[in-house]
């Protein structure tokens, strides 16, 4: 009598059905092994969605003003707000924050005249946060600049409050302002006519003047 443990090989559904279930085991082994070795991943350096990228050309003025100490930098694409950081030596560690700015440009009249500061500028957009760019130095002038052939530095022009200045704005009035192949004959600029130190006026249109009147 044979035992009741000893299969018969020879049964040809029995042989179809272990078959099978080798190679579905099979095919589940190789897909999670080319699974695990060639998972999807970030490549290290690129920017994924909901990043940002630290500002970039940070440069601040070294005794251009003897009010404050200017910075300025490359806007940087998502970016809707810029904080600014200061600190006197090259250390962002222990840097504190100055203020913040909806443009590419920055101010800080609490720089003291004489002082050596570093800088650096973070972008953000909502809770999403750049790191910090690179440093850059910059000084508040301790005197008035001495008279010379070229000009000082213009301050920058009144802003309004519910109308602030952003570097597409400034762009556009640039080309505006200055382009001329925007004239009828498109050999003058708005610029060469409109005097910037009345607010872009036109002399031509103030009553009572020689021009207005020729």
């Amino acid at each position: 009598m044979a035992s009741p443990y000893f299969v018969k090989l020879e049964d040809p559904f029995l042989m179809n059905r272990i078959k099978l279930f080798a190679v579905f085991a099979f095919a589940c082994l190789a897909v999670f092994f080319f699974a695990s070795r060639y998972s999807i991943s970030p490549v290290s350096g690129q920017g994924v969605s909901g990043t940002l990228q630290p500002p970039t050309g940070v440069s601040a003025s070294d005794g251009d003003y003897t009010t404050k100490v200017g910075i300025n930098w490359d806007t940087m694409r998502g970016a809707t707000l810029y904080r600014i950081y200061r600190n006197t030596a090259d250390n962002p560690g222990s840097a504190t924050e100055v203020g913040t700015s909806a443009s590419n440009l920055f101010f800080d009249p609490t720089a003291v005249a004489g002082q050596q500061y570093f800088y650096w500028v973070r972008a953000e957009n909502g809770g999403t946060v750049s790191n910090l760019s690179a440093s850059d130095q910059g000084t508040r002038a301790t005197a008035p600049n001495a008279p010379s052939i070229f000009y000082s530095p213009l301050e920058p022009p009144p802003v309004p409050a519910g109308n602030p200045i952003t570097a597409t704005k400034a762009s556009l009035g640039k080309a505006l302002f200055w382009d001329e192949q925007m004239s009828s004959t498109k050999t003058v600029s708005c610029g060469t006519c409109h005097r910037p130190a009345t607010g872009g006026s036109d002399p031509r249109t103030v009553i009572g003047s020689n021009m207005a009147r020729n």
